[in-house]
Protein backbone atom coordinates (compact mmCIF):
# COMPACT_ATOMS: atom_id res chain seq x y z
CA UNK A 1 0.00 0.00 0.00
CA UNK A 2 1.71 3.18 -0.99
CA UNK A 3 1.22 6.43 -1.87
CA UNK A 4 3.16 9.83 -2.99
CA UNK A 5 1.79 13.32 -3.47
CA UNK A 6 1.63 15.20 -6.62
CA UNK A 7 3.79 18.00 -7.10
CA UNK A 8 2.87 21.68 -8.78
CA UNK A 9 4.47 20.09 -12.38
CA UNK A 10 1.98 17.77 -12.49
CA UNK A 11 -0.96 19.90 -12.34
CA UNK A 12 -0.11 22.41 -15.05
CA UNK A 13 0.69 19.68 -17.55
CA UNK A 14 -2.42 17.04 -16.81
CA UNK A 15 -5.59 17.43 -18.52
CA UNK A 16 -9.20 18.40 -16.66
CA UNK A 17 -10.04 15.60 -14.13
CA UNK A 18 -6.67 14.06 -14.68
CA UNK A 19 -7.84 11.89 -17.73
CA UNK A 20 -4.32 11.25 -18.79
CA UNK A 21 -2.63 10.35 -15.66
CA UNK A 22 -1.31 7.19 -15.63
CA UNK A 23 1.09 4.90 -13.04
CA UNK A 24 3.00 2.45 -15.04
CA UNK A 25 5.03 -0.60 -12.79
CA UNK A 26 7.91 -2.01 -15.29
CA UNK A 27 9.89 -5.05 -14.25
CA UNK A 28 11.94 -7.40 -16.44
CA UNK A 29 10.89 -5.45 -19.91
CA UNK A 30 7.06 -5.60 -19.00
CA UNK A 31 4.98 -2.64 -18.31
CA UNK A 32 1.75 -2.60 -16.41
CA UNK A 33 -0.74 -0.06 -15.78
CA UNK A 34 -1.23 0.27 -11.99
CA UNK A 35 -4.62 1.32 -10.51
CA UNK A 36 -4.57 4.49 -8.12
CA UNK A 37 -6.93 6.58 -6.37
CA UNK A 38 -6.63 10.14 -5.91
CA UNK A 39 -7.17 11.65 -3.00
CA UNK A 40 -6.86 15.56 -1.79
CA UNK A 41 -5.69 15.67 1.52
CA UNK A 42 -7.91 15.44 5.04
CA UNK A 43 -7.43 18.77 6.66
CA UNK A 44 -5.77 19.10 9.88
CA UNK A 45 -6.94 22.64 11.32
CA UNK A 46 -6.88 24.28 13.81
CA UNK A 47 -9.82 23.11 16.35
CA UNK A 48 -11.49 26.18 16.69
CA UNK A 49 -12.91 28.29 20.03
CA UNK A 50 -15.33 26.29 21.86
CA UNK A 51 -17.73 28.68 24.25
CA UNK A 52 -17.27 28.02 27.79
CA UNK A 53 -20.31 27.29 29.62
CA UNK A 54 -21.05 30.18 32.25
CA UNK A 55 -23.83 32.03 34.96
CA UNK A 56 -24.52 35.52 34.94
CA UNK A 57 -23.74 36.11 38.92
CA UNK A 58 -25.21 39.76 38.31
CA UNK A 59 -26.58 42.57 35.93
CA UNK A 60 -26.90 46.16 36.80
CA UNK A 61 -27.77 49.00 34.41
CA UNK A 62 -26.32 52.26 35.63
CA UNK A 63 -27.63 56.10 35.64
CA UNK A 64 -25.09 57.05 33.09
CA UNK A 65 -26.60 54.24 30.66
CA UNK A 66 -23.54 52.17 31.31
CA UNK A 67 -23.76 48.27 32.00
CA UNK A 68 -22.16 46.26 34.66
CA UNK A 69 -21.91 41.97 34.36
CA UNK A 70 -20.41 39.87 36.76
CA UNK A 71 -20.12 36.01 34.67
CA UNK A 72 -19.09 33.26 36.62
CA UNK A 73 -17.89 30.51 34.50
CA UNK A 74 -17.93 26.68 35.29
CA UNK A 75 -15.36 25.20 37.01
CA UNK A 76 -14.24 22.82 34.97
CA UNK A 77 -13.95 25.04 31.98
CA UNK A 78 -10.63 26.10 30.41
CA UNK A 79 -9.63 29.36 30.28
CA UNK A 80 -11.43 31.81 28.56
CA UNK A 81 -9.91 33.99 25.79
CA UNK A 82 -12.09 36.54 24.77
CA UNK A 83 -15.42 37.64 25.36
CA UNK A 84 -18.31 38.51 22.92
CA UNK A 85 -20.92 41.18 22.93
CA UNK A 86 -23.68 39.37 22.15
CA UNK A 87 -26.32 42.16 21.17
CA UNK A 88 -29.18 42.75 17.88
CA UNK A 89 -28.52 46.64 18.16
CA UNK A 90 -27.08 48.70 15.25
CA UNK A 91 -24.66 52.39 14.61
CA UNK A 92 -22.81 51.93 18.35
CA UNK A 93 -19.69 52.61 19.78
CA UNK A 94 -19.28 51.49 23.25
CA UNK A 95 -15.91 50.96 25.62
CA UNK A 96 -15.83 48.00 27.62
CA UNK A 97 -13.61 47.69 30.75
CA UNK A 98 -13.30 44.16 31.82
CA UNK A 99 -11.96 42.50 35.54
CA UNK A 100 -11.18 39.00 36.27
CA UNK A 101 -11.28 37.32 40.03
CA UNK A 102 -10.68 33.96 41.51
CA UNK A 103 -13.54 34.16 44.23
CA UNK A 104 -15.53 36.61 42.89
CA UNK A 105 -14.29 39.07 46.07
CA UNK A 106 -10.94 40.39 44.89
CA UNK A 107 -10.75 41.64 41.46
CA UNK A 108 -7.95 42.45 38.66
CA UNK A 109 -8.26 44.51 35.75
CA UNK A 110 -7.22 42.63 32.46
CA UNK A 111 -8.56 44.77 29.87
CA UNK A 112 -8.61 49.26 30.70
CA UNK A 113 -10.61 49.98 27.26
CA UNK A 114 -11.10 48.05 24.33
CA UNK A 115 -13.92 49.67 21.70
CA UNK A 116 -16.42 47.65 20.32
CA UNK A 117 -18.47 49.12 17.41
CA UNK A 118 -21.29 48.93 14.38
CA UNK A 119 -21.09 50.92 11.44
CA UNK A 120 -24.77 49.48 9.58
CA UNK A 121 -25.53 52.72 9.08
CA UNK A 122 -23.46 53.36 5.90
CA UNK A 123 -21.08 49.77 5.40
CA UNK A 124 -21.23 46.20 6.80
CA UNK A 125 -19.00 46.77 9.24
CA UNK A 126 -19.20 45.42 13.01
CA UNK A 127 -16.77 44.33 15.85
CA UNK A 128 -18.05 43.03 18.96
CA UNK A 129 -15.26 40.60 20.95
CA UNK A 130 -12.50 41.66 22.96
CA UNK A 131 -9.71 39.34 23.51
CA UNK A 132 -8.50 38.89 27.27
CA UNK A 133 -4.72 38.23 28.30
CA UNK A 134 -3.44 34.62 29.40
CA UNK A 135 -5.45 33.98 32.77
CA UNK A 136 -7.06 30.93 34.66
CA UNK A 137 -9.93 33.71 36.48
CA UNK A 138 -13.59 31.98 37.28
CA UNK A 139 -14.69 34.94 37.32
CA UNK A 140 -15.08 38.43 35.17
CA UNK A 141 -16.79 41.61 35.50
CA UNK A 142 -17.28 43.34 32.39
CA UNK A 143 -18.41 46.65 32.33
CA UNK A 144 -20.16 48.17 28.85
CA UNK A 145 -20.04 52.28 28.94
CA UNK A 146 -20.17 55.00 26.56
CA UNK A 147 -16.81 55.21 24.08
CA UNK A 148 -14.46 57.73 25.39
CA UNK A 149 -13.17 61.22 23.91
CA UNK A 150 -10.26 59.33 22.43
CA UNK A 151 -11.96 56.38 20.95
CA UNK A 152 -14.81 58.67 19.53
CA UNK A 153 -11.57 60.74 17.82
CA UNK A 154 -10.15 57.45 16.59
CA UNK A 155 -13.86 56.06 15.38
CA UNK A 156 -14.19 59.27 13.91
CA UNK A 157 -11.00 58.38 11.26
CA UNK A 158 -11.63 54.91 11.27
CA UNK A 159 -15.64 56.16 9.64
CA UNK A 160 -13.73 58.58 7.73
CA UNK A 161 -11.32 55.87 6.15
CA UNK A 162 -14.26 53.71 5.50
CA UNK A 163 -17.10 55.70 4.05
CA UNK A 164 -14.11 57.03 1.72
CA UNK A 165 -13.46 53.13 0.07
CA UNK A 166 -16.97 52.53 0.04
CA UNK A 167 -17.90 55.86 -1.43
CA UNK A 168 -20.58 56.93 1.34
CA UNK A 169 -20.33 60.30 2.84
CA UNK A 170 -21.15 59.63 6.80
CA UNK A 171 -21.82 63.19 9.04
CA UNK A 172 -21.85 62.44 12.79
CA UNK A 173 -24.04 61.63 14.91
CA UNK A 174 -24.59 62.02 18.69
CA UNK A 175 -28.38 60.27 19.15
CA UNK A 176 -26.97 56.78 19.49
CA UNK A 177 -25.13 58.09 22.67
CA UNK A 178 -28.62 58.74 24.09
CA UNK A 179 -30.33 55.05 23.55
CA UNK A 180 -30.02 52.79 25.92
CA UNK A 181 -27.69 49.74 24.85
CA UNK A 182 -29.40 46.50 24.88
CA UNK A 183 -26.95 42.90 24.85
CA UNK A 184 -28.54 39.59 24.40
CA UNK A 185 -25.54 37.83 26.30
CA UNK A 186 -21.80 37.96 26.82
CA UNK A 187 -19.86 34.97 25.54
CA UNK A 188 -16.93 33.21 26.65
CA UNK A 189 -14.73 31.33 24.52
CA UNK A 190 -11.18 29.49 24.87
CA UNK A 191 -8.42 30.42 22.49
CA UNK A 192 -8.19 28.92 19.20
CA UNK A 193 -5.66 25.72 19.20
CA UNK A 194 -3.57 24.65 16.44
CA UNK A 195 -3.77 21.00 16.05
CA UNK A 196 -0.86 18.57 15.88
CA UNK A 197 0.76 19.37 12.41
CA UNK A 198 2.75 16.23 11.80
CA UNK A 199 1.55 15.99 8.43
CA UNK A 200 0.32 19.30 6.48
CA UNK A 201 -2.57 19.27 4.56
CA UNK A 202 -2.47 22.93 2.39
CA UNK A 203 0.24 23.39 0.15
CA UNK A 204 0.84 27.03 -1.63
CA UNK A 205 1.00 26.52 -5.29
CA UNK A 206 2.62 29.46 -7.64
CA UNK A 207 0.26 32.09 -9.25
CA UNK A 208 1.85 34.12 -11.21
CA UNK A 209 0.34 38.15 -11.33
CA UNK A 210 0.92 38.58 -15.07
CA UNK A 211 -0.70 41.52 -16.06
CA UNK A 212 -2.66 44.85 -13.85
CA UNK A 213 -4.78 47.34 -15.23
CA UNK A 214 -6.72 49.89 -14.56
CA UNK A 215 -10.28 50.03 -16.09
CA UNK A 216 -11.44 53.79 -15.84
CA UNK A 217 -15.00 53.65 -17.64
CA UNK A 218 -15.85 50.75 -14.89
CA UNK A 219 -13.62 52.36 -12.12
CA UNK A 220 -12.08 49.15 -11.66
CA UNK A 221 -8.97 47.16 -11.23
CA UNK A 222 -8.09 43.83 -13.77
CA UNK A 223 -5.98 41.84 -12.54
CA UNK A 224 -4.92 38.16 -14.62
CA UNK A 225 -3.31 35.97 -12.73
CA UNK A 226 -1.26 32.65 -13.98
CA UNK A 227 -2.44 30.01 -11.68
CA UNK A 228 -1.19 26.59 -14.10
CA UNK A 229 -4.02 24.46 -13.21
CA UNK A 230 -3.03 24.21 -9.41
CA UNK A 231 -5.83 23.12 -7.18
CA UNK A 232 -7.00 26.08 -5.78
CA UNK A 233 -9.31 26.62 -2.28
CA UNK A 234 -8.06 30.30 -1.54
CA UNK A 235 -6.14 33.63 -3.20
CA UNK A 236 -4.25 35.48 -0.59
CA UNK A 237 -3.40 38.77 -1.86
CA UNK A 238 -0.83 40.62 -0.72
CA UNK A 239 -0.15 44.69 -0.58
CA UNK A 240 1.88 47.45 1.46
CA UNK A 241 -1.34 49.72 1.10
CA UNK A 242 -3.32 50.77 4.47
CA UNK A 243 -6.69 52.03 4.99
CA UNK A 244 -9.05 50.81 2.69
CA UNK A 245 -12.23 48.31 1.52
CA UNK A 246 -13.29 46.92 -1.66
CA UNK A 247 -15.19 44.61 -3.70
CA UNK A 248 -13.95 42.29 -5.56
CA UNK A 249 -14.96 39.56 -7.92
CA UNK A 250 -13.16 36.52 -9.09
CA UNK A 251 -13.65 34.98 -12.84
CA UNK A 252 -12.94 32.23 -14.90
CA UNK A 253 -12.40 31.85 -18.85
CA UNK A 254 -15.60 31.01 -20.21
CA UNK A 255 -14.82 28.13 -22.33
CA UNK A 256 -14.65 28.63 -26.36
CA UNK A 257 -15.04 32.32 -25.94
CA UNK A 258 -12.27 34.25 -26.59
CA UNK A 259 -11.83 37.26 -24.15
CA UNK A 260 -14.63 36.05 -21.93
CA UNK A 261 -15.23 35.80 -18.31
CA UNK A 262 -17.42 33.98 -15.70
CA UNK A 263 -17.71 35.31 -12.09
CA UNK A 264 -17.59 32.31 -9.66
CA UNK A 265 -16.73 34.37 -6.49
CA UNK A 266 -17.98 38.10 -4.84
CA UNK A 267 -16.64 39.35 -1.45
CA UNK A 268 -14.60 41.75 0.32
CA UNK A 269 -11.17 42.64 1.11
CA UNK A 270 -9.97 45.22 3.80
CA UNK A 271 -6.93 46.01 5.89
CA UNK A 272 -7.43 49.01 8.33
CA UNK A 273 -4.62 50.64 10.90
CA UNK A 274 -5.47 53.53 13.05
CA UNK A 275 -4.05 53.99 16.28
CA UNK A 276 -3.67 51.15 18.17
CA UNK A 277 -6.53 49.59 15.62
CA UNK A 278 -5.95 47.08 13.42
CA UNK A 279 -7.97 44.36 11.42
CA UNK A 280 -7.58 42.99 7.61
CA UNK A 281 -8.97 40.64 4.97
CA UNK A 282 -7.10 39.84 2.84
CA UNK A 283 -8.35 36.31 1.60
CA UNK A 284 -10.39 35.95 -1.49
CA UNK A 285 -12.18 31.92 -1.49
CA UNK A 286 -11.57 29.99 -4.68
CA UNK A 287 -13.71 26.94 -3.88
CA UNK A 288 -15.65 24.82 -1.52
CA UNK A 289 -14.65 21.56 -3.08
CA UNK A 290 -11.59 20.07 -1.34
CA UNK A 291 -10.52 19.00 -4.84
CA UNK A 292 -10.52 22.99 -5.57
CA UNK A 293 -10.27 24.79 -8.54
CA UNK A 294 -8.63 23.85 -11.26
CA UNK A 295 -8.54 26.44 -14.25
CA UNK A 296 -5.05 27.43 -15.98
CA UNK A 297 -6.10 31.54 -15.86
CA UNK A 298 -7.90 33.67 -13.13
CA UNK A 299 -8.99 37.48 -13.24
CA UNK A 300 -9.48 39.41 -10.43
CA UNK A 301 -11.64 43.06 -10.56
CA UNK A 302 -10.98 45.15 -7.63
CA UNK A 303 -14.06 47.62 -7.64
CA UNK A 304 -13.19 51.18 -6.29
CA UNK A 305 -15.73 53.41 -7.20
CA UNK A 306 -14.17 56.91 -7.13
CA UNK A 307 -11.25 55.98 -4.50
CA UNK A 308 -7.65 55.74 -5.09
CA UNK A 309 -6.32 52.29 -6.71
CA UNK A 310 -5.23 49.62 -4.54
CA UNK A 311 -2.03 48.46 -5.59
CA UNK A 312 -1.93 44.32 -5.50
CA UNK A 313 1.66 43.68 -5.64
CA UNK A 314 1.71 39.64 -5.75
CA UNK A 315 -0.98 36.95 -5.04
CA UNK A 316 -0.15 33.54 -3.41
CA UNK A 317 -2.44 30.43 -4.06
CA UNK A 318 -3.37 27.92 -1.60
CA UNK A 319 -4.80 24.55 -2.04
CA UNK A 320 -4.62 20.82 -0.72
CA UNK A 321 -2.45 18.71 -1.06
CA UNK A 322 -3.45 15.72 -3.65
CA UNK A 323 -1.89 12.18 -2.65
CA UNK A 324 -2.35 9.44 -5.10
CA UNK A 325 -2.47 5.69 -3.31
CA UNK A 326 -2.06 2.58 -5.14
CA UNK A 327 -1.15 -1.70 -3.87
CA UNK A 328 2.99 -0.55 -4.47
CA UNK A 329 4.25 -3.83 -6.18
CA UNK A 330 7.05 -5.95 -4.65
CA UNK A 331 9.75 -4.68 -7.05
CA UNK A 332 10.57 -3.07 -10.64
CA UNK A 333 10.15 0.46 -11.05
CA UNK A 334 7.24 2.87 -11.01
CA UNK A 335 6.53 5.55 -13.46
CA UNK A 336 4.23 8.58 -13.57
CA UNK A 337 3.11 9.75 -16.83
CA UNK A 338 1.14 12.40 -18.16
CA UNK A 339 0.56 15.68 -20.08
CA UNK A 340 -1.02 13.89 -23.20
CA UNK A 341 -1.65 16.42 -25.81
CA UNK A 342 -4.38 13.98 -27.00
CA UNK A 343 -7.78 15.70 -25.62
CA UNK A 344 -9.90 12.68 -26.81
CA UNK A 345 -7.53 10.58 -23.70
CA UNK A 346 -10.62 8.89 -21.23
CA UNK A 347 -10.17 9.09 -17.69
CA UNK A 348 -9.33 5.18 -16.17
CA UNK A 349 -12.09 3.65 -14.50
CA UNK A 350 -9.91 0.97 -11.90
CA UNK A 351 -11.21 -0.97 -9.69
CA UNK A 352 -9.75 0.64 -6.50
CA UNK A 353 -11.77 -1.08 -3.31
CA UNK A 354 -8.81 -2.75 -1.83
CA UNK A 355 -7.20 0.97 -1.25
CA UNK A 356 -10.73 2.20 -0.30
CA UNK A 357 -10.97 -0.80 2.51
CA UNK A 358 -6.81 -0.08 3.29
CA UNK A 359 -7.85 4.02 4.04
CA UNK A 360 -10.96 3.30 5.75
CA UNK A 361 -8.66 0.63 8.70
CA UNK A 362 -5.71 3.68 8.63
CA UNK A 363 -3.80 1.40 7.18
CA UNK A 364 -0.16 3.19 7.29
CA UNK A 365 0.95 3.55 3.57
CA UNK A 366 4.41 3.45 2.32
CA UNK A 367 5.22 7.18 1.30
CA UNK A 368 6.73 7.65 -2.48
CA UNK A 369 8.97 10.71 -3.23
CA UNK A 370 8.72 11.74 -7.13
CA UNK A 371 12.20 12.31 -8.84
CA UNK A 372 12.96 14.90 -11.63
CA UNK A 373 10.53 15.59 -14.36
CA UNK A 374 11.95 13.81 -17.73
CA UNK A 375 10.88 13.58 -21.02
CA UNK A 376 9.25 10.28 -22.44
CA UNK A 377 11.28 9.41 -25.67
CA UNK A 378 8.77 7.09 -26.36
CA UNK A 379 6.32 9.82 -26.77
CA UNK A 380 4.31 10.56 -30.29
CA UNK A 381 2.28 13.17 -29.97
CA UNK A 382 -1.17 12.98 -30.97
CA UNK A 383 -2.33 13.76 -34.60
CA UNK A 384 -5.54 13.24 -36.05
CA UNK A 385 -5.24 10.69 -39.28
CA UNK A 386 -5.78 12.62 -42.64
CA UNK A 387 -8.68 11.34 -44.28
CA UNK A 388 -7.82 10.14 -47.84
CA UNK A 389 -10.62 12.80 -49.31
CA UNK A 390 -8.61 15.51 -48.03
CA UNK A 391 -5.79 15.14 -50.14
CA UNK A 392 -7.05 16.88 -53.44
CA UNK A 393 -4.49 14.68 -56.33
CA UNK A 394 -5.64 11.55 -54.75
CA UNK A 395 -9.24 12.35 -55.66
CA UNK A 396 -8.36 13.67 -58.88
CA UNK A 397 -7.10 10.25 -59.76
CA UNK A 398 -10.13 8.56 -58.12
CA UNK A 399 -12.50 10.41 -60.42
CA UNK A 400 -10.22 9.65 -63.43
CA UNK A 401 -10.68 6.21 -62.46
CA UNK A 402 -13.66 6.17 -62.39
CA UNK A 403 -14.59 8.59 -65.65
CA UNK A 404 -12.54 6.11 -67.45
CA UNK A 405 -14.10 3.02 -66.06
CA UNK A 406 -17.78 4.39 -67.22
CA UNK A 407 -16.38 5.50 -70.84
CA UNK A 408 -15.15 2.31 -71.21
CA UNK A 409 -18.42 0.65 -70.19
CA UNK A 410 -20.26 2.91 -72.65
CA UNK A 411 -17.97 1.78 -75.83
CA UNK A 412 -18.41 -1.36 -75.22
CA UNK A 413 -21.98 -1.64 -74.71
CA UNK A 414 -22.14 0.53 -77.97
CA UNK A 415 -20.09 -2.35 -79.89
CA UNK A 416 -22.46 -5.08 -78.56
CA UNK A 417 -25.25 -3.23 -80.06
CA UNK A 418 -24.00 -2.28 -82.88
CA UNK A 419 -22.95 -5.81 -83.63
CA UNK A 420 -26.86 -7.31 -82.86
CA UNK A 421 -27.92 -4.93 -85.27
CA UNK A 422 -25.48 -6.52 -87.62
CA UNK A 423 -26.40 -9.79 -87.17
Amino acid sequence: FGSVSLEPEVFRETQTHFRDLRLIHEQDGIAVEVPYLLVPREVKGPVRAQRIPATVEQFDQQEDGSLVVVIKLEKEARAAAEVRVESELRDFEKNVRIEGSIDGESWEELVGGALIFDYARFIDFRRTTVKLPENMYRWFRVRIEGATDRQLSLTSTLRRQVSESSGVTVERSQTETKRPFRIEGLGFFTLTEEKGDEEKSLRTYPVELTESRENEERKQSEILLKTDGAPLIDLVLETGETNFRREVELQVPVEGEKDAWRTIRKSEIFRYEIDDFKEEQLLVAVSESADGLRSRQLRLLVHRGDNRPVKISGVRGEGRIHDLFFMSPAGGALKLFYGAADESVEKPAYDVAAIRIGMRRKIASLPFETGEVLENPDYLEAKMPVQWSEQRWILWIVVALIVAGLTWILMSSARLVEKANVE
